[in-house]
This record gives structure tokens, sequence and C-alpha cells, in this order.
């Protein structure tokens, strides 16, 4: 049994994914959601009676406000985390973002400027980091299992329609961009497999010509003589895969994301001649977003740095970054 004092969240947000996150922590010894705010009383109020939450606020000023609250997680569009963090720092709350932290580099380092940003606790929140799978590939990578990783191939298609713009508030920036909200995962997961960022990357996207929405990116990320390549869709047949290529093995990753109830599998070659047959891995399918807060919380807890850092975050807006400004140049190298 948990000896730490559970630490007391507010919820900004009551999307499918704040959703997921108060679920999951429902029996949580060390997280608790305490408090959500949304722009309607009703919707908070709704919510908070589906989650067993204690206090529900109609702005998120008055959240803020409240002195039980510790530590605030943010699942709101994407235009809207910045001003988000950026209250809850001034009002000496913790930080767990939703992906992406903010809409680009600058306002990730506008983020990390702030007074209290050393002080306070701000992470990026992929909750895919806290798969077994994804301990586990680091680890063989680690320890010389694949040999020298030379080669990462990720790809994405997701056939979804694009979510309805709520009238209220019209379309903010970065609503509906695939590169922020899917192509972040690709590019934050080479960064992990590589444990390092990209010198430079070569990129094209291309666009619906009614929306001026990234319907196809493919962007070269160059590691220094190691490469990934990332291709994100949401024209092209459902699919996921990661492959990782090295001199001694590779890997191919079938659901990095999002692990179904059967859980994960990856296909593991990691030594003989190559010829070998690929062993499977299963790895058991996990609540990925309360592992995620529970750990947010004994980070909190210890005074020390969470799993995915604001120095990480601002490391993978800053390729995000280059992907686009590759794009607009056709694909010439943009250096990092």
């Amino acid at each position: 049994m948990s000896t730490i004092r559970p630490v007391q969240w507010g919820f900004a947000g009551t999307g499918s994914i704040s959703g997921s996150m108060a679920s999951q922590i429902a029996n949580s010894a060390i997280s608790k959601a305490a408090a959500v705010s949304s722009r309607s009383l009703e919707s908070a109020k709704a919510f908070a009676a589906t989650h067993g939450i204690g206090k529900a606020y109609d702005s998120l000023d008055d959240m803020l406000a409240d002195p039980d609250i510790e530590a605030i997680y943010i699942a709101l569009p994407h235009a809207l985390h910045k001003g988000a963090i950026l209250a809850a720092l001034n009002a000496g709350k913790h930080v767990l973002c939703e992906k992406p932290m903010a809409l680009n580099a600058g306002e990730v380092a506008e983020i990390a400027a702030h007074p209290r940003a050393k002080s306070l606790m701000i992470t990026e929140g992929f909750m895919v980091r806290y798969q077994p799978q994804w301990e586990w590939i680091r680890a063989q990578i680690a320890d010389g299992a694949l040999g020298t990783v030379k080669q990462v191939t990720a790809f994405t298609a997701l056939q979804l329609p694009p979510p309805a713009v709520d009238p209220a508030r019209g379309t903010l920036a970065g609503d509906r961009s695939l590169l922020l909200d899917i192509g972040c995962y690709s590019v934050h997961l080479v960064r992990t497999i590589f444990n390092a960022d990209p010198l430079r990357v070569s990129a094209l996207i291309e666009r619906d010509p009614v929306t001026g929405l990234e319907t196809f990116i493919k962007a070269s990320l160059d590691f220094g003589g190691r490469y990934a390549d990332v291709i994100v869709s949401n024209v092209l047949r459902r699919g996921r895969r990661i492959h990782v290529l090295g001199s001694a093995g590779s890997l191919e990753i079938m659901t990095p994301i999002h692990t179904p109830p059967t859980g994960a599998k990856v296909l593991a070659a990691l030594v003989g001649d190559g010829n070998a047959d690929p062993v499977e891995q299963v790895f058991p399918s996990v609540e990925q977003y309360g592992l995620q807060m529970d750990d947010v919380s004994r980070h909190i807890r210890a005074g020390d740095q969470p799993r995915v850092t604001l120095a990480n975050a601002l490391r993978n807006a800053r390729t995000l970054d280059a992907i686009v400004a590759s794009a607009e140049a056709k694909g010439a190298w943009a250096e990092l």
C-alpha cells in the first residue's frame, strides 16, 4: 500500500482523453482527480459525476485558484495548451499537458522561460512511453542486442474524419493538424529509439486543396549517418508499424501506440545470420494513461525529473518545426 500522499489533480477539459485518464486513475493510491474545469459548468458537472470528482468549475482560472489543487492535467485543443500551461505555472501548479505541448518550439521555449519552470514539473503527455513493450525495446537497444541501429521506419495511416469544428470558438491554430496530432508520436519515438535528436530533416507535405490540412507527410531525419523515415497519412488504408533495423538484429513493432486488449506485439530477430524466423514478443495491454499520471505524481512527490522532460518536449517541437520548414522549401534539408 502506498504511503505517498496522493497528488490532487485538476482536469482542464472534458473530452474523451480526459475521460480515459480519469477512469484509469479511479483506484489509484497516488493520483486523485479532485477537480475538473470546462467552458460549460454543465459539462464539468456531468464529467465530475461520471468520474466521482468532487469539484467542477466553469473556468480554468477558477480551478487554478483552488488551493487544494496541486497539479493540472491539460487536454484542451492544441492552440490553448501554451496559455493554459502558463496560467498553471502562474498559479504554482505542476503540469501534465497532452501532446503536443504547444504549437511550435517558440511556444515551448516561452514555457521553459517561465520563472517557475525549474521549480515546478512540466511534462508532455506521451502515454506510449509507459507501455511495457517500449521499456523492453529501449532495453534491447541500450544493451546492444540490435548492434548499431542504422535505420528506423515509422508508418502511420489513419482514415479518420476530421473532428467537428466547435461553433463556440471556431477553428483555432493547429486544430486538426495531422503533424501535431499524429506525426508527433512518430517523431518522439524515433528520437527515443536513437536516444538523440536529428541533425537535419527533409520533408514533403501534401495538403487538402479545400481545407489546407495535411493529408500526407513524408519526412527523412538524419541522425548523423543513421536515419529515420516517418510517413503519416489520413488518406491511406489504416495501418501502423515501426521497423528498427540494426547491424545485429531488427524489430518490427506491430502496435506501437495504442495496444489492443490482446496485448502489444513485437517481432524480434536479434541474433543469427538474419535468416532465422523472428520471435514474437507479446506484452500485456496496460492502462497507459493511468500509468503515466501515476508516474508523474511520484516524480512530483520525489521532486525530480519526469520521464518526458520539458527539454525533451522542446527538442521534439524543434524537429516538428524543421519538418514544416523543409516542406515549405520543397524538401530542402532543414538544419536543427
